[in-house]
């Protein structure tokens, strides 16, 4: 079996800045319009709309684009090492207007979106395999009589709940008044008295999704994500990456990686970036302005003469911690569905990467190449062993669990690669997204960016918040 370490996220310039470390300043070398810190995707969705308008540069930290959204490949399989899947279109009114905000960026993108095949989800419950657990009609033998009036009964409380309150929607801004209410509770008390199997499944699916237990997060927040579960569901074959990589080309020379922001500055109507480059050298642009389209818990640490209510609300926000583990095997060992869900596993859930690419699933124990892309949500207390425990206690711990199920598959594995991500996502808990105004409020003239500032982790978000930044930007600079 072939394994070499951790890839991910680099941690060491930001973790010297959090403890002090001081750099010299100097002059700046280049100039521009727009600065964007973080080649994600909200960031990339920012320096597309401002291509053609303004003179736009993008540094990103990590030695390659799409922050949450990125893959790899093996024996021809594409998969995933964030982000897998998504819905093609998204109808909103907003402002008075009725407009669908991702269909027309990816149609520009000409983003080859196919439709996951039946059945997109399940749910591993004590040893046995809820097929489809949103819908009623799950298939026959799969699901116990017990197990299926659980989720049934689950699911009208979901209907009942939006119905009431009504859809959350991106933006917050275009959400109906009476759903804000939901950020006021966890999800968990939504589903407060259903039965042990949803219970374990709204668990599972929230520690999945948002790197928590479902008491632990906003009810909004939640809510979200069940409520979309129903819609079709779209991937490429790598998952979101298709999105970024795309974006990145638009772009062309315009981004820098390995270049780690370590100060920003305004002196009357111009901004100051410096940043680390990958030599190790202290480097500062100017700009007319500053998109910041990364995690927000550090930016206290860097932005000169920051508010104190904005400092303090940055420093509030709360990540949760991720290794994504790809198991590369030389047999089909599992394909019940596109995304597993697990209870009391160390990997929330289990994508199949080539599941959209293929025509046919291939049968349990068939000869062939496949890639299993695990999500191993980290809780918050044990975000310190991350960088304290070597990969191989990692390793070990998914591989126990991966053996617990699906037995006999170790020594069908041909290789296991890791990538950790120290702070994957945000985590919303109830009254976030309620206040987060401050997160996204401009200063001066830098401005905000990132799935972050809408309060929920998602494609949707990531393009909204950098389609409303650039915007920003344009109406400021006009």
């Amino acid at each position: 079996m072939k394994f070499n370490g951790f890839d991910g996220e680099t941690f060491k310039p930001c973790h010297a800045l959090r403890s002090g470390a001081k750099y010299p300043k100097n002059k700046a070398e280049e100039s521009y319009d727009v600065i964007i810190i973080g080649a994600g995707i909200s960031g990339l969705t920012a320096a597309y709309t401002l291509k053609d308008q303004l003179a736009v540069r993008v540094i990103e930290k990590e030695n390659r684009i799409g922050g949450a959204s990125k893959r790899g490949n093996w024996k021809g399989i594409n998969y995933s090492l964030g982000a897998a899947d998504t819905g093609q279109t998204y109808q909103i009114e907003y402002k008075g207007k009725k407009f669908d905000f991702l269909s027309k960026i990816f149609k520009e993108l000409k983003i080859p979106w196919k439709e996951v095949r039946y059945p997109s989800s399940a749910f591993k419950y004590r040893g046995n395999i809820v097929i489809d657990p949103f819908c009623s009609c799950h298939e026959q033998g799969t699901t116990s009589a017990e197990v299926a009036k659980s989720f049934e009964d689950s699911m009208q409380k979901l209907r009942r709940v939006l119905e009431e309150y009504g859809e959350p929607v991106i933006p917050i801004e275009a959400s109906p008044p009476s759903s804000m209410s939901l950020d006021r509770m966890t999800l968990q008390e939504v589903f407060t008295g259903a039965t042990s199997p949803f219970s374990a499944f709204l668990n599972s699916f929230s520690r999945a999704t948002f790197g928590a237990r479902a008491d632990k997060i906003s009810a909004f927040l939640g809510l979200y994500y069940l409520g979309r579960e129903s819609e079709k569901r779209y991937a490429c074959p790598g998952g979101n990456a298709t999105v970024s990589e795309s974006l990145a080309a638009k772009i062309n020379n315009k981004i820098e990686l390995n270049c780690t922001a370590i100060s920003i500055e305004q002196e009357d109507t111009a901004c100051y970036v410096s940043f680390i480059d990958g030599n190790g050298i202290v480097r500062t642009y100017e700009s007319k302005a500053v998109i910041i389209a990364s995690e927000k818990h550090y930016l206290p640490h860097i932005i000169k003469d920051l508010p104190e209510d904005q400092k303090k609300a940055f420093k509030k926000i709360r990540y949760n911690a991720y290794i994504v583990a790809n198991i590369f095997t030389n047999h089909i060992i599992y394909n019940s569905a596109f995304a597993t869900y697990f209870d009391d596993a160390i990997f929330g859930d289990i994508v199949i990467a080539d599941w959209v690419a293929s025509g046919e699933k291939n049968q349990v124990g068939t000869s062939a190449p496949a890639v299993y892309t695990l999500y191993c949500p980290i809780e918050e207390n044990q975000r310190q062993y991350l960088l304290s425990q070597p990969s191989q206690f990692w390793l070990d711990k998914i591989l126990v669990e991966f053996e617990r199920q699906f037995p006999d598959s170790r020594n069908k594995i041909e290789e296991i690669r890791l990538q950790r991500y120290g702070h994957h996502y945000i985590l919303s808990g109830p009254g976030f997204i309620n206040n987060r105004n401050l997160i996204k409020r401009p200063f001066n003239n830098i401005f905000f960016a990132k799935d972050d500032t809408q309060g929920i982790p998602s494609l949707e978000s990531a393009i909204w918040s950098g389609l409303e930044a650039a915007n920003d930007v344009l109406e400021k600079l006009a």
